[in-house]
């Protein structure tokens, strides 16, 4: 199962260099982009579950990022959702069989072996 915190923060950190390259102030980029200093700053630390393909347009613009760059930062992007996805999915799984367990002890008192 993959972490796609590591992948979240590494497209954070990336961002937040690009920003920084250009001189951009957090707050400055905040107000260009029209969000608040406390969203970017989740974005730049990796604290957003995902981060939305507009909102990741917006700044590789603003932050005059090249196409090339541009379209890795997309593809970590991508891979930090499939990750989640991934998590997400196998946690879902294991409240199902969670729940069948605690049903059957419910009805019988006790775990089949």
């Amino acid at each position: 199962m993959g972490d796609s915190s590591i992948t979240r923060r590494e497209l954070g950190r990336l961002l937040r260099e690009a920003r920084e390259a250009i001189g951009l102030t957090l707050d400055s980029a905040s107000r260009l982009l029209d969000w608040g200093s406390s969203t970017l700053q989740r974005y730049e630390k990796g604290q957003n579950q995902k981060i939305r393909d507009r909102d990741l347009d917006a700044m590789i613009e603003i932050y005059r990022i090249d196409p090339e760059q541009g379209e890795a930062l997309r593809g970590l992007a991508k891979e930090a959702a499939e990750k989640e996805g991934v998590v997400r999915r196998y946690w879902e799984a294991y409240e199902r069989i969670r729940q069948v367990a605690l049903d059957e002890i419910g009805n019988t008192g006790t775990v089949a072996q």
